[in-house]
This record gives C-alpha cells, sequence and structure tokens, in this order.
C-alpha cells in the first residue's frame, strides 16, 4: 500500500499537457441525460477532466450518468487534490465508520501530507474491523517516521485492533510502549489495555494496569467488571460494583447486566436480588441487557416463577430474553414450555441463534425428546432461523 506520494518523483513524472486546454470549450460535446451512454467512457471522462483541472466538465459529465457507484468514487479520488486536509480527513472517517475499510485504505494512500488524525482515523477503522494485522503494520510504519508521534489515541486504536491477537506477539509490546511514553496512566489507553489483556485470559495484568491508573472513570470500571463476569470470576465482579457505588459512580444497565451474569454463575442469590433492587432504583429493570440477565439470574438461583414474573413484564423481548427463558425452562426440566417459547420466537419473526438452540437441545435431553433433539441439531447444525414450513416434530 502507498502510505505517501513521493514529492521527487511527483516533480520530475512526465505530466499530461494542459497549455491546449484553453482553446478548447469547457464542454466539448453533448451528453443528452435520455440518451444510452457507455458508462465506463463517462467515468473514464470525469477521471480526465478531473485530473486536468476542468471541474466544471467533470461535474456536467457526472450529472448524466445513470448509475453514478463508480462515478461517484471516481469524483471524490480525482478532487482530493484539490480539497483541504480537514475535508481529507473527513471522508476518510466517513469510509472508515461505514465498514467500507478497502475504500478508507484508497482513500488514505491518497493524500499527500498525512497528519496524526489520518493515522488514527484509519486505525480505529481497522480496529472496528478487526483486522489486527494490517493495523499493527501501519502502526509500524507511522512509528519510523520522525515528524509525526503516536499519542493516545493512536495507541488506543492499535491495542483494540490486536486485542484478539496473542498478548505475548502485540499487546505486552504495545503496552511496553506505552509506559516508555509517559501514557501508562491514561484511563483512556488503560481501559482498552485492561479489554485486551481480558481478552487473553490475563486477569493479573488487568488488575496491574487497572491499579496504575488514578483518575478511573465508569468506562474503566465497567471494562473491569465486564472482564472478570466473562472470565467467571464472579466474586471479583460483585467486589468491584460495590466499590463503584460507594466511590458513587452511576451504574448503567451495561455494568448490572454484566454482575447479575456473575451472580448466575455462581449462584449468589442474595448479592443477585441486591442488584435487582439497584436496577429499579435506577430505572434499568426494563432494560433488555438487565432483564434477560436477571431472569437468567433467578434461573439459575432455583427462582422460576421471579423469572417468569419479570419476563412478562417486558413488552417486546429481544432474542437474549428469549433465549433466558428458554434457559430457564429447561434448566427446571420443562421441556415443553421452552419448546412452546421457540414457537413464539418464529412467531416474533427472530432468527433462533446457537444459544436458543443449545437451550432446546439441553431441555430435550433432559426429557428424553430424542425426535425433537434431532430436529433442533439439525437447525444448529444449518445455523440458519427454521422456516415456518418446517414444523416440529410431535
Amino acid at each position: 500500500m502507498q502510505l505517501h506520494n513521493d514529492p521527487k518523483k511527483s516533480a520530475t513524472a512526465p505530466r499530461f499537457p494542459t497549455d491546449h486546454l484553453h482553446y478548447a470549450p469547457p464542454f466539448p460535446f453533448p451528453v443528452p441525460p435520455q440518451q444510452s451512454c457507455d458508462v465506463i467512457v463517462q467515468n473514464a471522462l470525469v477521471g480526465v477532466y478531473s485530473n486536468c483541472g476542468d471541474l466544471e466538465s467533470a461535474n456536467a459529465i457526472f450529472a448524466c450518468i445513470g448509475g453514478r457507484d463508480v462515478a461517484w468514487n471516481s469524483m471524490i479520488f480525482r478532487n482530493l487534490r484539490n480539497v483541504d486536509l480537514p475535508l481529507q480527513n473527513a471522508l476518510l472517517d466517513m469510509y472508515c465508520n461505514c465498514g467500507d475499510i478497502e475504500t478508507g485504505l484508497n482513500v488514505f494512500s491518497r493524500i499527500e501530507n498525512l497528519d496524526l488524525v489520518s493515522w488514527n482515523s484509519m486505525l480505529a477503522g481497522l480496529a472496528e474491523h478487526g483486522d489486527g494485522i494490517r493495523a499493527m503494520e501501519l502502526f509500524v510504519v507511522l512509528k519510523g517516521m520522525s515528524f509525526l508521534k503516536p499519542d493516545e489515541y493512536t495507541f488506543a486504536s492499535v491495542i483494540s485492533a490486536t486485542s484478539a491477537l496473542l498478548a505475548s506477539d502485540y499487546g505486552k509490546p504495545l503496552h511496553d510502549q506505552i509506559t516508555k511514553s509517559g501514557m501508562g496512566s491514561s484511563v483512556f489507553v488503560g481501559t482498552t489495555l485492561v479489554s485486551m489483556y481480558f481478552k487473553n485470559g490475563n486477569c493479573k495484568s488487568a488488575e496491574a494496569v487497572f491499579s496504575m491508573i488514578l483518575k478511573k472513570d465508569v468506562v474503566l470500571w465497567t471494562e473491569m467488571i465486564m472482564g472478570y463476569s466473562r472470565m467467571a470470576d464472579g466474586e471479583s465482579a460483585i467486589r468491584l460494583l460495590v466499590q463503584m457505588c460507594q466511590i458513587g459512580f452511576k451504574i448503567d444497565s451495561f455494568v448490572l447486566g454484566g454482575a447479575l451474569s456473575a451472580c448466575a454463575d455462581l449462584a449468589m442469590l442474595k448479592q443477585g436480588e441486591m442488584i435487582h433492587s439497584q436496577a429499579i432504583k435506577s430505572g434499568y429493570e426494563v432494560e433488555m441487557s438487565v432483564s434477560g440477565s436477571l431472569i437468567d439470574m433467578y434461573a439459575k438461583n432455583g427462582n422460576l416463577q421471579a423469572a417468569k414474573s419479570i419476563f412478562s413484564y417486558v413488552s417486546y423481548p429481544d432474542l437474549k430474553c428469549w433465549n433466558a427463558m428458554i434457559g430457564a425452562y429447561s434448566l427446571h426440566g420443562m421441556a415443553e414450555d421452552a419448546l412452546r417459547l421457540f414457537d413464539e420466537i418464529l412467531k416474533h419473526e427472530l432468527k433462533p441463534d446457537q444459544v436458543t438452540f443449545l437451550s432446546l437441545l439441553s431441555a430435550c435431553s433432559h426429557s428424553g425428546l430424542v425426535e425433537r433433539g434431532g430436529f433442533f441439531w439439525a437447525c444448529m447444525t444449518e445455523m440458519v432461523a427454521p422456516q415456518d414450513s418446517r414444523t416440529i416434530p410431535a
């Protein structure tokens, strides 16, 4: 990927002669909109006029093109040199935010005077796209430049991009660079480091990063609680939640859902009821993520009636809520109720996922429903929602 235009090459490269252009009319031949024209030729003409600096003619041809997908790109790329850097960065950011990474890289490679905003936008786009390898390659190129230095946004993006990769190969060396650059106490960078270490199953390193940051924000606390919850360390998750409340941070639905999941896994009914009370006080009981976690928590703690009560109050359950209730019925040996909810999922035009099918298979297994279990196994193997025309074996 070409990252910079070589100014020396540009100065000596042969240029298209433009002296004759003032002799030609701005738009030398008509292209009637109603006439069927070759779009490829039209796009080529847009590029030629844009390259020659004749934007009026380029715009006139562009206006006549029916299918403009290619034309838009042609107009944008050919005119990049005619707009200032902030607008170029805004265009790059737009493509990255829309998930069009390849076009974003194309724009990035055409910006002549890349600044740190350009690099950070591209790295953030690659991080969002989960492309850790290319993000790291780009970061190495940036590090080799003498006139640009990575900031906390740069490090946060590249750590996020590589968090799913082996920490010893990527995350740990990046952490060392962050420490050397004096950004080890940055809450912004620290949050991505905590996430990266938890994804690699390294709780001790996540805790070390957390303890180094003096000015902790709600995002960092949330990342720690969710990390412990995912690692099935419910006691640590609950402990941090209590500390967070004591300090005075506002608890959101995301934190409550994570803490409730920890209570469910550890069968901590008392703590779960306390968090339920906190959810009611803060108005988050009706949030889908909290409702699903409450159903799961009460079911795993043996209180199926409480789980059913919460589910009945949810007006428009999402798939997580349906899955939680199916799991609750399965856990308590009520296979027919679980299968009935599966029919309801299909009626609500939701697509069952792997969690749905695993709960249904468990329900069938505990109740000896071999034929129905085979049906759900086939559905899960295909990983598509069964069509309405397919009936569940009686």
